[in-house]
């Protein structure tokens, strides 16, 4: 877990007349880069709803006369920090003083200096344990999955059994359940003759979740889930920034309000998770970029691209994790290295039971390798635990599973993490 400092934090409203004389000098539990905005966002909620969020950080000048300029971390006064102001939305600017007793104190230190350590609810003493998948087990329990909107299709027929899914997550020692969005997508919707539910859909999914994370004896945060827009595992089909990135803002939109994350998740190219990164990062709340690895076990993405260079298309962006997922897990050992090296206080991966997907493999198409994938046979509970072993001693801190796992493998996961 991140120390956090020994001195007190305050809290008062913005004002030109700031003279502190006060010397940092204790050590942030993540990098500042003196002359720069900070790579974090971060949100502090109660338990049941939104108390403030710290949304951007900025170190100011150590002299009263330029209180909103960058200036050196070794010799900051205070931090400027927005405050989301319920019930108007409005982000008002408070300074954060050092060890300086006045006006209205709060727990800064939980919210902040635990940096993303996503509120109260998740410890960074421990590793995160992310859910398992969704649309194959909504076909291990009998719910038909169509080749358009997969698992969204449980939404429509089989929205008990999708809670039900989530709440054996939850027993299965989850931290974070995922929306069942990952087949929500305006374009497959259409071709269903039902595009005009997609927003309704959407706050469906976020409901089913919520009733899981409302009935849990624990902590549980939600993730809310921003898919692939034009298929899964295919760089080529991606589209332009400007095509995709509205449509990726307005299904953010839809889920912020329910949700305590994002994970922009199973990005085949660095193009595809950059666009669906800015669109959620736009509404303030923590996002994670999750991306699908090429199936030659080299640790690239399916674009060819390395996790370094996807990561880099989001300098810039406030993004609090970086993780891989959808692939076979030998390619996630594969990048873990790199993974860790973004130095990300969230790094990690979930993987899928997959054999080997065709490159120009499609959910919809004719060929004999299209459609529903089948599933290795060396991929159990114990088997796939020795995989995210293989993760967190390579540095994961996330782990968890995507298609073809099961309860049962968290399960497995949650007993190694408890050990």
């Amino acid at each position: 877990m991140f120390a956090c400092p020994t001195r007190s934090l305050t809290i008062l409203p913005c004002v030109p007349s700031f003279s502190s004389n006060v010397t940092w000098v204790g050590r942030w539990p993540f990098p500042l880069v003196p002359g720069t905005l900070t790579a974090y966002t971060n949100r502090r909620k109660d338990y049941r709803g939104l108390v403030n969020s710290i949304s951007w950080v900025r170190i100011t000048a150590s002299t009263p006369r330029e209180p909103n300029v960058d200036n050196k971390v070794e010799h900051a006064d205070a931090l400027l920090i927005w405050l989301w102001q319920p019930p108007h939305d409005e982000m008002i600017p408070h300074l954060v003083e050092f060890g300086i007793p006045r006006h209205t104190t709060i727990s800064v230190h939980e919210a902040m200096y635990r940096s993303v350590a996503m509120h109260d609810r998740l410890e960074l003493s421990r590793p995160v344990l992310l859910d398992g998948g969704m649309g194959r087990e909504l076909r291990f329990r009998g719910v038909e999955i169509l080749d358009t909107i997969w698992s969204a299709n449980g939404l429509l027929t089989a929205p008990e059994v999708v809670y039900e899914i989530h709440r054996d997550y939850i027993a299965a020692g989850a931290d974070v359940l995922t929306t069942n969005t990952y087949g929500l997508i305006r374009a497959e919707l259409a071709r269903e003759g039902i595009e005009d539910r997609f927003a309704e859909l959407n706050v469906l999914a976020c409901q089913l979740a919520e009733r899981g994370r409302d009935e849990a004896e624990r902590p549980v945060l939600i993730a809310g889930s921003l898919p692939p827009l034009r298929g899964s595992y295919r760089p080529d089909r991606v589209g332009t920034f400007e095509e995709i990135e509205p449509l990726y803002r307005e299904q953010a939109e839809l889920l912020a309000p329910h949700v305590d994350l994002f994970i922009c998740e199973t990005m085949s190219s660095a193009a595809e998770g950059y666009a669906a990164a800015h669109a959620a990062v736009a509404t303030g709340k923590p996002v994670w970029v999750s991306w699908t690895l090429h199936e030659d076990r080299s640790g690239r993405l399916r674009s060819g691209e390395t996790i370094a260079e996807a990561a880099a298309t989001l300098d810039g962006l406030l993004i609090e994790g970086m993780l891989a997922n959808c692939c076979a897990p030998e390619s996630i050992s594969a990048a873990m290295g790199e993974l860790a090296a973004t130095g990300r206080p969230y790094v990690g991966g979930y993987a899928n039971t997959f054999p080997p997907v065709p490159e120009d493999w499609t959910l919809d198409g004719t060929e004999d390798t299209d459609g529903v994938i089948g599933l290795r046979n060396d991929l159990d509970p114990d088997a796939y635990m020795a995989h995210a072993q293989r993760w967190l001693a390579a540095g994961a801190t996330v782990v968890g599973g995507c298609c073809g796992t099961r309860p049962e493998h968290i399960a497995r996961l949650r007993e190694l993490l408890d050990a």
